[in-house]
């Protein structure tokens, strides 16, 4: 059993007051990874867990506290909320509706702080065994748990989370095995440098035929970009509101990534990328860097780029910046019928 400290005393007074622990293995799944502090806003928040056992866990016996720096559980998540089964190896990502992609459960909020900022702690408890991994963070927390806290703050700009290097090592030194690097939500952790908002990013090609909008996105930067927290807007009328599809995944210096982004609405529509933290239920999007209009200028949009006009109604073209990623901001210059 990991020594707890003070806060095993808390926990107790939740849910486990009484019980008694049973003979057994312990399961061996960890808090692999988690993020409370990014440009995407609340919606980003979320903790990984990994099984680095060799059979299967039922998520359903698991309990996650949140805890601040008072020792409080300000958060209690567990079945129903927890379910399904987390293979040997598997990742489990407890997440947002819109927010990371795939998240394996979605008990957070899209609008509020979920895991509070800069000091506090993340416990995994099982049903049958008490706590079993506990995270803390920050430069004061009262009680050190598993070695030392988490020192290093989280104020890098752009997608980064806490994750242990190598995937899932436990040392039981959350300052050792801990640290801050490109976030991987639901897979493997890599130490990498390469996942800063990058504001080169360019709508390339786009194709309004068929069944569905495939629209292209191209990155001229010399590294890999996170398109996580990205967005592309799309309306037909500014005043009655935008759609919004979320990117995910990375795309590779000089690479290209292909979006279905849905079924076309109109043969004047106007469509934006968003960086992470721009997108509005409300009003118009912020921080678009990149936008396409076909059929009219739609002058009520932001930062609008002209108007290509015509409409796509072959099946064989498709509109593309020729040549390829050109971007004088003017978009019947610079993408052609092809």
């Amino acid at each position: 059993m990991k020594h707890l400290a003070s806060i095993l005393f808390l926990l107790v007074l939740f849910s486990f007051e009484g019980k008694s622990q049973v003979p057994g293995s312990e399961p061996k799944v960890v808090i692999n990874e988690f993020s409370h502090k990014h440009p995407a806003g609340n919606r980003m928040d979320f903790i990984e867990l990994k099984n680095n056992d060799t059979v299967a866990h039922d998520m359903a016996n698991f309990i996650v506290f949140l805890v601040d720096q008072d020792l409080i559980a300000y958060n209690q998540i567990q079945s129903p909320v927890m379910f399904g089964m987390l293979p040997p190896g598997g990742h489990y990502v407890l997440g947002s509706t819109d927010g990371v992609p795939n998240p394996d459960v979605t008990p957070f909020s899209e609008t509020f702080e979920n895991i509070v900022s800069d000091t506090g702690a993340i416990a995994l408890l099982h049903v049958d065994f008490g706590p079993i991994d506990l995270v803390s963070y920050g430069e004061q927390v009262p009680v050190n748990f598993e070695g030392d806290a988490i020192s290093v703050l989280d104020s890098l700009t752009g997608f980064y989370s806490f994750s242990r290097i190598e995937d899932g090592l436990d040392t039981d030194n959350n300052d050792n095995d801990f640290q801050l690097v490109c976030m991987t939500p639901g897979s493997e952790n890599v130490l990498d440098v390469a996942c800063s908002v990058n504001s080169q990013l360019k709508i390339n090609e786009i194709d309004l035929t068929g069944d569905s909008i495939l629209i292209e996105i191209f990155n001229p930067a010399g590294e890999e970009s996170v398109l996580d927290g990205f967005t592309i807007s799309s309306t037909t009328d500014a005043l009655a509101g935008f759609s919004y599809y979320n990117l995910f995944g990375t795309i590779a210096a000089g690479g290209y990534r292909v979006f279905n982004i849905g079924l076309n609405s109109s043969s004047e529509v106007h469509y934006g990328l968003v960086l992470p933290g721009g997108s509005s239920s409300i009003g118009s999007p912020s921080n678009v860097i990149d936008n396409f209009t076909i059929g009219v200028l739609l002058t009520d949009i932001p930062t609008p780029e002209g108007s290509v006009s015509g409409d796509d109604s072959s099946a064989v073209y498709n509109y593309s910046r020729i040549p390829n990623g050109v971007d004088t901001d003017n978009n019947s210059s610079d993408f052609q019928y092809v």
